[in-house]
């Protein structure tokens, strides 16, 4: 009779132990992701110079309020790259280390590493551009005014979630081609045009518009756009997480897609 109340307690502790040795797993994850970020040429890149320069051209011919909307925009059209070349490139650098099968036979679901590692990469790349932006802007003489801090955060956080749902699909994708650096290349400019980001999708013609209604950093720029003017726009807010919902979901499902194709072929290598 005595041993019944025990049999709950050990099995609370089992899931305990269980949760604590994920946590763990996961910030490992992370912080491996993170030492590969700090060495990798395209986070410095797209991190800090591509900020940079675009604020240095921008701040020559805008000022104010107007400046403070340019810099939002080079942020995020900084992160949209940052999203193809690194958190997009997870899973094939996985492979070309040699790293990948290790991690699909580990007993922890590979996509909560994958997810880890893209959330890593996209925390480096919207600090490193923060801080870029925030400095070239300072050295400027220019402080953004934020009326609504709150909102502000809040368009940052979301912008983080949903580079790295954009990162978990587009690193699932690349991976099912041996062209994924062309991909690459042909993402990054058509939607820095057409994305409703540096260049705002009203200055566009009409039958130009609508690639910016599927890109979530377009509604994220009006979110943080409202933080400058002191409102929060929750329309947009919630088009960005339906958006972020979206790719996460479909990453999942091209993951799923990668490991049955390795199931068939009996190998994770591209060949």
């Amino acid at each position: 009779m005595t041993a019944t109340p025990a049999a709950p307690a050990a099995s609370v502790a089992r899931r305990r132990d269980g949760a604590a040795e994920l946590a763990t797993v996961l910030a490992t994850s992370a912080r491996v992701q993170l030492a590969m970020q700090r060495a990798h040429p395209m986070s410095i890149m797209l991190g800090i110079v591509q900020p940079a320069v675009l604020l240095v051209i921008g701040s020559s011919s805008t000022h104010g309020a107007a400046l403070d909307g340019f810099a939002l925009a080079s942020g995020l059209s900084s992160l949209w790259g940052g999203s193809i070349w690194t958190a997009g490139g997870i899973l094939r650098r996985e492979i070309e280390y040699g790293t990948l099968p290790r991690l699909v036979c580990s007993p922890w679901n590979i996509r909560f590493l994958l997810l880890a590692k893209s959330l890593a990469a996209s925390m480096f790349q919207t600090l490193c551009i923060t801080v870029t932006t925030v400095g070239v802007l300072a050295c400027s003489g220019h402080t953004i005014a934020v009326r609504a801090p709150g909102a502000l955060l809040l368009g940052i956080l979301v912008a983080v979630l949903s580079a790295a749902a954009l990162g978990l699909l587009l690193s699932s994708l690349f991976v099912l081609t041996r062209a994924a650096v062309r991909i690459s290349e042909a993402l990054s400019y058509p939607v820095l045009l057409l994305g409703g980001m540096l260049i705002p999708s009203a200055y566009l013609p009409a039958w130009l518009r609508w690639p910016s209604a599927v890109v979530s950093l377009s509604w994220i720029r009006r979110v943080l756009h409202g933080a400058l003017t002191g409102s929060t726009d929750l329309p947009a807010l919630a088009a960005a997480l339906a958006l972020t919902a979206g790719y996460a979901a479909a990453g999942w499902l091209v993951f799923d897609a990668v490991l049955d194709r390795a199931r068939l072929r009996g190998t994770l290598e591209l060949r």
